[in-house]
C-alpha cells in the first residue's frame, strides 16, 4: 500500500509543473505566489479570532496562510477560495493532511462569492483586482469586517492601520488593514 502511494505521489510531483504551466499560459490564471513565510507569520500574530470569527483567505494558493492560522486559532472557521485548479487542489490536498477541520476550501472565483458571513478576510492581489473588490466588499461585508491586503492598498478607501512586515529582511512587505 505505501509502494502504491509513493508511486502516485511521484507521478503527481512529475505532472505538476506541466499543470501549472496550462494553468497560467491556458486558462489565463494569476501564477501561484504564496505569501511569504515571515509575512505569514507575522499577519497570524496581528490577528485576534476567536469562535464566532470567519477567516477568508482569496486566492489561498496553497493554503500555506490558513493553516498556520487554523493551527493557533482551532475554533475559529477559515475559509480558502481559488479559481485555478492547481492550487485548489494542492490547497485541499495540503488541507487534509493537515488535520485541520477548521478549514474549507472553494474552487470558484472569489468575485461570485457570498462574503456577508466574514469577519476577517485575507487577500495578496493585484492592484487592478482591488478596486473591483471594493465595491463588493461595500456591498456585502457587515460593519467591523476587517481586510488584510498584503503590500497593496485600495484606491479610494483609507486603511484604519498600516504595519511594516519584515524590516529585517531584504524584501519587505506592507500589511494594508482596513474596517468596513
Amino acid at each position: 500500500m505505501l509502494l502504491i502511494f509513493l508511486y502516485l505521489f511521484l507521478i503527481i510531483i512529475s505532472i505538476l509543473p506541466t499543470i501549472f504551466i496550462l494553468d497560467v499560459l491556458v486558462a489565463g490564471k494569476s501564477p501561484l505566489v504564496t505569501s511569504p513565510p515571515h509575512a505569514r507569520s507575522a499577519i497570524r500574530d496581528l490577528l485576534d479570532l476567536n469562535a464566532k470569527s470567519v477567516f477568508y483567505d482569496l486566492g489561498c494558493g496553497t493554503g500555506s496562510l490558513l493553516i498556520e492560522c487554523a493551527s493557533r486559532f482551532p475554533s475559529t472557521k477559515f475559509i480558502g477560495i481559488d479559481n485555478s485548479p492547481f492550487s485548489y487542489v494542492f490547497s485541499k490536498i495540503r488541507t487534509i493532511l493537515s488535520g485541520r477541520k477548521n478549514i474549507s476550501s472553494r474552487f470558484a472565483n472569489f468575485f461570485n462569492v457570498d462574503l456577508s458571513n466574514a469577519t476577517h478576510i485575507y487577500l495578496w492581489i493585484y492592484v487592478r483586482d482591488l478596486d473591483k473588490l471594493l465595491k463588493k466588499f461595500e456591498a456585502e461585508l457587515k460593519p467591523g469586517t476587517l481586510i488584510y491586503s498584503l503590500d497593496f492598498p485600495f484606491s479610494h478607501k483609507d486603511p484604519v492601520k498600516v504595519s511594516d512586515l519584515g524590516k529585517e529582511h531584504k524584501f519587505g512587505h506592507t500589511l494594508y488593514i482596513y474596517e468596513f
